[in-house]
């Protein structure tokens, strides 16, 4: 059973949840993914998709937390023949399930998806202190997606010996092609030259002000767009910039969007330019969709990317650096070309199909002993 935070949001936690769902569905097990919704008073509602049954419970906005506790807990205690695992996927739905698990009597997995929440866990104040107690007292298995995250667990002192890493996962087949000079004519009109995409929130631990900062870089190629797909608190602030640079049409904010795949079929190279991160969906991927990268030189990006042969890592605190390398993918057709398909070699070890073997083996240890011993992932 599967646990997530936000009816509808298209998030890189929720689109784990449900890829993972559905791999899970696919051997035979039971997928449930829990998420919340705004729709208070209305009662829980539940569909089937492909295998998958998707429930939205009520919350009350303004105690959104507490009042999604009580809900998942009448909803737990009612179906708690149903489901053997509850598995959250986030720290925050974790403190939920770990106490619900408990009182039931249920193992509960806890993902850590980003380097801020270990951050958080390890504050010394007293309400993280809880919560970091809560977290230990009540986790079967903590998940770190990347090496890194492993050894700041280990440190802040989360999850003890139950950690285990199991990376984030991706469709590894080719994306069709299909409908990209429509998709491409929708968002950018009659503009013909090459494209650079970044997918993610518009805040601050994305770096997206460094986006623009390279795009202000003279190294740059003229002609150029630059697509930002994703919403967030920086947004208006960003757009505001990019009036004051007299950008104009060569940066587009596209916002949220349901299905990111078109973007990766019109794109020509993808940047990611993140101050910290765990193990990043977009960037996975974006190679899967065989895009040459440029990532910061942090976090996950490390273990995905192999310098010069499947992407490029750059301190994009130097944005001349960064449009030097950018500008470089974009003139040499044969230099985009072999790293796009090392791109594509690197992201099908982190096929979402490979990642559900080893979340189900923990599953079925979990379903049929208090205590595992999780494998680690390769």
């Amino acid at each position: 059973m599967l646990l997530a935070n936000a009816e509808g949001s298209v998030g890189g936690s929720q689109r784990q949840a449900s890829l993972l769902a559905h791999e899970v569905a696919q051997r035979g097990m039971r997928a449930v993914v829990v998420s919340q919704s705004p729709r208070f008073p209305d009662g829980p509602r539940a569909v089937v998709d492909g295998g998958v049954e998707r429930v939205a419970l009520p919350v009350v906005a303004r105690f959104a937390r507490a009042s999604f506790l009580l809900a998942f807990l009448w909803w737990a205690v009612v179906n708690r023949a149903r489901f053997e695992v509850i598995h959250a996927h986030s720290t925050s739905a974790g403190l939920t399930a770990g106490l619900v698990g408990r009182l039931l009597g249920k193992p509960v997995v806890v993902k850590v998806t980003g380097m801020q929440a270990v951050a958080a866990l390890a504050d010394r104040r007293l309400a993280w202190r809880l919560r970091r107690w809560i977290l230990n007292s009540t986790a079967e298995v903590v998940v770190a997606v990347s090496g890194e995250m492993m050894q700041a667990l280990s440190e802040a002192r989360i999850g003890g010996e139950r950690r285990a890493l199991i990376p984030n996962g991706v469709r590894t087949a080719a994306g069709a092609t299909d409908g990209r000079a429509e998709t491409r004519h929708a968002w950018l009109g009659e503009r013909t030259g090459p494209v650079i995409l970044f997918v993610g929130r518009l805040e601050e631990v994305k770096g997206v002000r460094a986006l623009l900062a390279m795009w202000s870089a003279p190294e740059r190629l003229d002609g150029a767009t630059l697509l930002l797909v994703g919403d967030g608190p920086l947004r208006r602030e960003l757009e505001a910039e990019v009036a004051a640079r007299a950008l104009g049409a060569s940066v587009r904010f596209l916002g949220t969007q349901p299905d990111v795949n078109p973007f990766y079929a019109i794109a020509d190279v993808f940047v990611l330019p993140s101050v910290t991160e765990g193990l990043s969906n977009a960037l996975l991927e974006a190679m899967a969709a065989g895009l040459p990268v440029v990532a910061s030189d942090v976090g996950g990006n490390r273990e995905v990317i192999e310098h010069g042969v499947s992407g490029f890592l750059v301190d994009w605190t130097d944005p001349g650096a960064a449009a030097g390398l950018v500008r470089r993918l974009l003139c040499d057709a044969d230099l985009r070309a072999r790293v796009a398909e090392g791109a594509r070699r690197r992201a099908a070890r982190y096929s979402i199909s490979n990642v559900a073997e080893h979340y189900c083996r923990l599953y079925q240890s979990l379903g049929s002993s208090r205590r595992p011993l999780p494998e680690e992932a390769a």
